[in-house]
């Protein structure tokens, strides 16, 4: 199977001989990468995988993939392929909601009362004191989700309207006195509906004039990854259903046989935009997860204050979650450190963190099966302690 590799020290020291010998220290890292990437897509493990160390503060960078773009076809996967995120959008929502803090048009502390005032049954509701710290940490006591086909098809081609009719529906639903931590794509779509009210343009558009365009992503979109020609761009993939049902499945888990891979351009609905549709290459991905790696005032870039990223980052009380990123504590990170994952159902993705080391790993699949996750976390651990890192200089 062909793969393909790439992996890069900093641009700005390859003018020199020091600089030309630690890229080819790192070319020799990614093909280390690249090579044990190989013996999990050759077999069906996963159609293909994507993967990548990325260093914060010098640029340096070890990347590499292997598979096919869509199972049952030759066409080898490439690293500026765009890969879908799932749920590693809301991190890039949470960003967009402190933006909107930080220009003083919202706040942690503003209530849907007030954000939604002219709404005729919002204010008055037990929905009304729900705060944005709420809905960024997942208390806010909504449901996983909304019925989000039939808000798309209420308002096709326009999300904006559909997020609009889902407030309408949330203030039908009962709200729990004492909310627990709900994990909520309805929470998460309804910050971006929060932002997109409060600046009157759509969340598509914000996000892309405010947060990818200052950071220099250029392959973002969103909904499936597809393109003009069927191999021009990599596939997402669901396993068929073996003979047997449950039995099959059991059977197939004990011998050890690898998922019938299914290639499919499917995707959420474009209402739950702001909580898992966004696509972009692995390059372009370390753009945005960078930031939370480095450790020379990465609000700055974001137009953001001090105390304002400082929220965005934290949990609360005793949960775990911050704005779109699980906290956690690892040996590997020195401490505390960031991880999300993501998945439509036919990508799955990850992303680690480790704010004081100044690095992150990305890792991210074109199929999704029960046994996904732990592969991209094998991935992911083998990458962590650094077992493809570049030789030291």
């Amino acid at each position: 199977m062909v793969c393909a590799l790439f992996s890069g020290a900093n641009v700005r020291g390859q003018g020199s001989g020091a600089g030309r010998e630690r890229s080819a220290v790192d070319q020799a890292a990614g093909a280390g990468l690249e090579e044990y990437l190989a013996t999990l897509t050759k077999d069906g493990k996963c159609p293909a995988i994507w993967a990548g160390k990325f260093w914060a503060n010098d640029g340096r960078s070890v990347q590499a993939c292997s598979g096919v773009r869509k199972w049952g076809q030759p066409a080898a996967v490439r690293l500026n392929d765009r890969l879908h995120l799932g749920s590693c959008t809301k991190a890039m929502t949470a960003v967009l909601v402190a933006q909107t803090i930080a220009r003083g048009k919202l706040s942690w502390q503003s209530t849907l009362a007030d954000i939604f005032a002219g709404h005729p049954s919002l204010p008055g509701s037990d929905w009304g004191p729900v705060r944005v710290i709420d809905l960024l940490h997942h208390e806010s006591g909504l449901p996983a989700n909304a019925p989000w086909d039939a808000l798309d098809q209420a308002h096709p081609n326009d999300p904006m309207a559909a997020r609009r009719a889902m407030l309408d529906w949330i203030v039908q639903q009962t709200r729990a006195p004492s909310p627990a931590f709900v994990y909520s794509n309805a929470g998460y779509a309804l910050l971006g509906h929060i932002v997109e009210t409060v600046e009157q343009e759509p969340w598509e558009r914000l996000i892309a004039r405010r947060l990818f365009e200052p950071l220099g992503i250029q392959s973002a979109g969103f909904g499936p990854v597809s393109g003009v020609d069927e191999l021009d761009h990599p596939w997402g993939h669901h396993v068929s259903e073996p003979s047997g049902g449950v039995i099959g499945r059991a059977l197939n888990m004990l011998v050890g046989r690898q998922p019938d891979w299914v290639p499919v351009e499917v995707d959420n609905p474009p209402p739950l935009g702001p909580a898992g549709r966004v696509h972009m290459t692995l390059q372009d991905w370390a753009r945005f997860v960078q930031l939370f790696a480095k450790t020379d005032a990465p609000h700055q870039e974001l137009g953001l204050t001090e105390a304002t990223w400082r929220t965005l980052v934290q949990t609360e009380g005793d949960g775990n979650y911050a704005g779109g990123w699980i906290v956690t504590q690892r040996e590997w990170a020195g401490g505390e450190a960031l991880t999300h994952t993501g998945s439509n159902t036919t990508w799955f993705c990850v992303a680690w963190v480790a704010p004081r080391r100044g690095f992150s790993v990305l890792v991210a699949a074109n199929g999704f099966a029960p046994s996904t996750p732990a592969i991209c976390d094998q991935v992911a651990a083998r990458l962590v302690w650094g077992e493809f890192d570049p030789a030291s200089k």
